[in-house]
């Protein structure tokens, strides 16, 4: 299982993401902005970010180029509720390991986190401790 920052300003959003991947056994923060997810890392580890695209402080796609600068390799899963962003030439720039539509579907989401989570495994990244 994993440490998992779940970003998303939907209150409700979050707290089902949450819930549900609490469900499965991982250990999962969340944060309804992305100022409030930059001051988490900045004094916890994770093994995995989920991350909205559609912030209000600022968007997504620049939390994505933040997160990059400062935290290299982490995984980071985009949960959007628009799907044309899939494509986005920063999203997949930014090596984004996976994307998942919303409504967030929990065995969609608990599967494509345990695939991320194994990947990042299989390739020498420690889990968080």
């Amino acid at each position: 299982m994993g440490r998992i920052l779940v970003v998303d300003d939907d209150a409700d959003t979050l707290l089902f993401m949450q819930e549900a991947l609490s469900a499965f056994g991982h250990d999962v923060t969340g944060a309804v902005s992305c100022f409030e997810a930059l001051d988490f890392l900045a004094e916890s580890r994770v093994d995995l970010i989920i991350l909205d695209l559609h912030m209000p402080d600022f968007t997504g796609l620049d939390f994505l180029a933040c997160i990059r600068k400062s935290h290299g390799d982490l995984p980071i899963i985009i949960c959007s509720g628009y799907p044309s962003l899939r494509d986005h030439y920063r999203v997949w720039t930014s090596h984004v390991a996976a994307f998942v539509h919303k409504p967030v579907d929990p065995e969609i989401l608990a599967r494509e986190v345990a695939q991320v989570l194994e990947q990042a495994r299989s390739t020498g990244d420690e889990p968080a401790q």
